[in-house]
């Protein structure tokens, strides 16, 4: 499945936003960044009580998955955002129950990738929801204020869930050996 999410839209419940847990997916933002650079929120999904975010600090693109407030796994990339129309996004792939890989992409290519040795199995939090744009309640993450509104332009932003025996880990597939 497909989501495709747009700049200013009212905050989206978890219920009816893209379900990326424990499964792999990717989310590319389709953005604008002016000559003078651009900072803020992409996409944020849940609050301070855990969630994550893609944001862009300090010229570089920034995945931070927060693990119920206890732990947070940070991947920033490792060279700058640039200029101009790109597609900015993140790779989370599933490596097993409940755990993956994040790589962050600048054009489709790689640009700086690390763990997730966790990842929440339930609601994200009770409260937040998925946000395009900015973060617009409690922030996931404590690098940035909410609503760290994104300083250049987003044309939009697509969530693509891994669907098929692809999406499938060993892991998956002993537990459901293990139900039979």
């Amino acid at each position: 499945p497909v989501y495709v999410y747009y700049p200013l839209m009212a905050t989206v419940p978890q219920e009816a936003a893209a379900d990326t847990r424990n499964r792999s997916h990717t989310i590319t933002a389709h953005v604008d960044v002016p000559a003078a650079g651009a900072e803020g929120v992409l996409l944020a999904m849940g609050s301070r009580f855990g969630g994550y975010t893609l944001f862009v600090k300090d010229c570089r693109l920034v995945y931070e998955y927060n693990y119920l407030n206890r732990e947070r796994f940070v991947v920033t990339s490792t060279r700058e955002v640039p200029a101009g129309a790109h597609r900015l996004g993140v790779r989370f792939t599933k490596t097993g129950e409940r755990q993956g890989e994040a790589t962050l992409l600048i054009d489709d290519a790689p640009a700086g990738a690390g763990p997730v040795p966790r990842t929440i199995p339930a609601r994200y939090s009770f409260s937040g929801g998925l946000d395009c744009g900015h973060d617009a309640g409690s922030p996931v993450s404590e690098a940035y204020t909410s609503p760290f509104a994104f300083t250049g332009t987003i044309d939009k932003i697509v969530v693509e869930l891994e669907t098929g025996a692809a999406a499938v880990t060993a892991a998956d597939a002993r537990a459901a050996l293990g139900r039979e």
